[in-house]
């Protein structure tokens, strides 16, 4: 891949990268830090989704029109607290959003017998994880500085 190709394959995964962090934010937007319903629950857990897709390996599209993932690591744009945050995200878009960890969603028979069976089970909850909306904007709002920041650095190099 020539440097320019790269610089557009960049570039285009900033701008889509950009948009994510965009959807993110608008559930957010709508989510209700206090209500406990399922579509105050649906809007956060997508925020989660959004918010993490740059950060997961994604298709580049035929000719590597884009690279997998968002090109800095989150720990050279953000601070402590915020790095926190991000992690916790990815880590519970990972365990319990996207995929069913064990550990998140732990289950075990405590019974059985031939009229049925009994469990015990601890039920993930994301309202528990405290996830603070502001906070979560904020970071958000930083990465979308990035990725503008980014683009404009980029389209001194890109090819159109």
């Amino acid at each position: 891949m020539s440097s320019t190709q790269n610089s557009n394959a960049k570039f285009n995964r900033a701008f889509i990268s950009k948009k994510d962090f965009e959807e993110a934010n608008e559930y957010l937007c709508l989510y209700e830090p206090y209500a406990f319903d399922v579509g105050n629950k649906a809007l956060l857990m997508s925020a989660i989704v959004s918010y993490s897709r740059p950060f997961t390996k994604n298709d580049c599209g035929k000719g590597g029109m884009s690279t997998p993932m968002l090109m800095n690591k989150p720990n050279k744009i953000l601070d402590s607290k915020e790095l926190e945050l991000h992690c916790k995200i990815i880590r519970l878009r990972n365990e319990a959003i996207a995929h069913s960890a064990y550990t998140k969603k732990a289950v075990r028979v405590t019974s059985a017998d031939h009229s049925g069976y009994g469990t015990s089970s601890r039920i993930f909850d994301i309202f528990s994880e405290g996830i603070e909306k502001n906070h979560f904007m904020s970071v958000i709002a930083k990465m979308i500085r990035y990725c503008d920041e980014t683009m404009s650095y980029l389209k001194h190099f890109v090819q159109v």
